[in-house]
């Protein structure tokens, strides 16, 4: 005996499937259904467990008990008295099974069939593959599929009609969509949000439409595309397929600009509880956030810190959305256009680079971080918040980084460094007292702390 499963019948197992997702919050495993069309077998997942659901009239709840051999084990059950309602039988959906009542009546089902277990796949050909799942979900994210489906379940004409799209291939994506759970298939054509896919509309608070519209976009995608050329040449590739560097491109281009700013704002919203909960910020009296956006991550902060002041400082396009994630907070936060190449606001108590001087190689980072050292006062503090990559790879814990490091290659000519790189480059640029952090929750992100 292997695994145990609840087992439920319905009347009309595709409306109850679509109810149960909706009100109990369950997330659908798998549909199998007969020739004519009809669900014969379905699996809703809940965290780890999991049910089976089936045709059938309701009030007959049993359990489905996973076995080896349903025959020898149909065979044992009955020499022990059990009332056999359903011999061994092959079933349309893979398992071999049979059904019994125990003496006072209980509903059984035996099989061999295992919802959980997958045949093994190796990584390295989901690797060759990889690009596949990264396109339907860019895909997915740009039609805002999620969007529409927010409302309830829609057939793919349905969905097609309300995208612009060709309904039968737009059947074929979501059918993918379906694989990797973010929606599911409750009768055919017919497709529903899961929790998972919830993500992909704006606005939930794990969202990450726009980092799918960033990173598998036109314009990273084809800049990767020339991944070989940057390897051998050492130089990126944006400004090859865009025909401008990148922030110049951002800046010439304001639909892409959004996406950007979305994008870091999203991931930074995700990660800044974590920075809030883990550095002490009570410290400063006045916090400069340089190349700060939207202003996410120092909203954060100064709600975080009732008596911290703060300077919001970023090209204009980057400030686009600050005074509404600053709403409440202006008595106490400046917002300043320039930068930070040139000159960055003077007399503060910490500067702040988020994710920042990893777009730019040493040459440019170092004069980004002079121009800073020039504003500040001689107990000032320089804090940078990036990954730190490890000094040798010996596990893939990290992943990110490296890929984040390959993507600054192709993309905008900066790298990830190591904490001896980063220190090496402080004190290239006239900083001392180098300490970092451990990482902090919900990302791979240390803070590096300096002072002039």
């Amino acid at each position: 005996m292997q695994a145990v499963y609840p087992l439920v019948r319905y009347r009309e197992p595709g409306a109850a499937i679509e109810w149960l997702v909706e009100a109990f919050g369950f997330e659908v495993h798998r549909v199998s259904t007969g020739d004519d069309g009809a669900i014969k077998h379905a699996e809703l997942s809940a965290g780890t467990g999991m049910i089976m659901l089936g045709a059938g009239e309701p009030g007959g709840q049993g359990v489905y008990i996973a076995v080896d051999d349903p025959d020898a084990h149909h065979d044992r059950a009955r020499a022990a008295g059990a009332a056999v309602t359903a011999g061994p039988a092959d079933q349309p959906y893979g398992s071999r099974d049979y059904m019994c009542e125990d003496p006072e009546g209980n509903p059984w089902h035996f099989g061999t069939y295992r919802p959980a277990v997958t045949a093994p796949v190796s990584p390295q050909r989901e690797l060759v593959f990889g690009f596949m799942p990264a396109q339907v979900i860019y895909v997915a994210a740009e039609l805002d599929l999620a969007g529409h489906l927010t409302g309830g379940p829609l057939s793919a004409a349905e969905l097609a009609a309300a995208t612009g799209t060709h309904a039968p291939s737009l059947h074929r994506l979501l059918r993918a969509l379906a694989c990797f759970g973010l929606v599911a298939e409750t009768a055919p054509g017919r497709f529903v949000l899961t929790e998972a896919g919830d993500r992909l509309r704006d606005g939930t608070p794990d969202s990450f439409r726009a980092l799918a519209r960033l990173f598998c976009g036109p314009g990273v995608w084809a800049a990767w595309g020339l991944l070989a050329e940057s390897v051998r040449t050492g130089e990126p590739m944006w400004e090859r397929v865009t025909g401008y560097p990148p922030f110049e491109w951002t800046a010439r281009n304001p639909e892409e600009s959004a996406v950007f700013n979305r994008a870091m704002s999203d991931y930074t919203r995700r990660i800044a509880p974590g920075v809030v909960q883990g550095f002490d910020f009570t410290r400063f009296g006045t916090l400069v956030d340089l190349g700060g956006g939207d202003g996410t991550l120092l909203s954060a902060i100064l709600r975080a810190v009732p008596e911290l002041r703060g300077v919001l400082f970023d090209l204009p396009g980057g400030l686009a959305e600050a005074e509404r994630n600053l709403a409440g907070l202006r008595d106490r936060c400046e917002i300043v256009s320039g930068d930070f190449f040139e000159k960055v606001p003077q007399g503060a108590d910490a500067y702040l680079f988020k994710s920042v001087i990893h777009n730019w190689d040493d040459e440019r980072a170092g004069a980004i971080l002079r121009t800073c050292r020039a504003a500040m006062g001689p107990e000032a503090v320089l804090l940078v918040l990036e990954p730190v990559l490890p000094e040798r790879i010996d596990s893939p814990a990290a992943t990110g980084t490296v890929m984040s490091d390959l993507n600054m290659l192709v993309a905008t000519g900066g790298r990830e460094r190591t904490e001896a790189e980063f220190r090496a480059l402080l004190t290239g640029a006239g900083f001392r007292s180098v300490s970092v952090t451990g990482t902090f929750p919900d990302g791979e992100l240390r803070m590096i702390s300096a002072r002039p």
